[in-house]
Formats: structure tokens, C-alpha cells, sequence
């Protein structure tokens, strides 16, 4: 189980990768991302679809890999 604190994001949300998330994911090189889609009917409730800085394409995480910019 992780013991990363869990945050509430929404639509339009700045975020960044979390010690865990940099740790699991050491292939994603961008620093920053935007929430684009958070729940909903096909989606596991944990994950949070972003888009990371410079990319075209939205990744899926799990919000645990996630915080909001103003934590650090």
C-alpha cells in the first residue's frame, strides 16, 4: 500500500510527479502536466489522465504518482 498523500484534482489542475511517481516512471523526462480527465463511467477511480508539458498525446497515472505544484 502507499503512503503517499492523496489529493482531490480537477480539470484544468497544474500537477507534477511525486517522489513516487519520478521513482516508478523514470522514463517521463517532463517536469510538468495538466489534468485532463479525472473519473468517469470506463476509468479506474484512482487514475488521472494528464498531459504532460510539450507532449501531443495524455498519459494515465495513478494520482498517487501525482501532486500539485505548490507541495514542494
Amino acid at each position: 500500500m502507499l503512503d503517499a498523500p492523496t489529493y482531490e484534482f480537477k480539470l484544468g489542475d497544474r500537477l507534477q510527479l511525486s517522489k513516487v511517481g519520478r521513482q516508478r516512471n523514470p522514463r517521463i523526462r517532463a517536469q510538468f502536466c495538466t489534468v485532463v480527465k479525472v473519473g468517469g463511467e470506463r476509468m479506474i477511480s484512482n487514475n488521472v489522465v494528464v498531459r504532460f508539458d510539450g507532449n501531443v498525446c495524455a498519459t494515465r497515472l495513478h494520482r498517487s504518482y501525482l501532486e500539485p505544484l505548490s507541495v514542494r
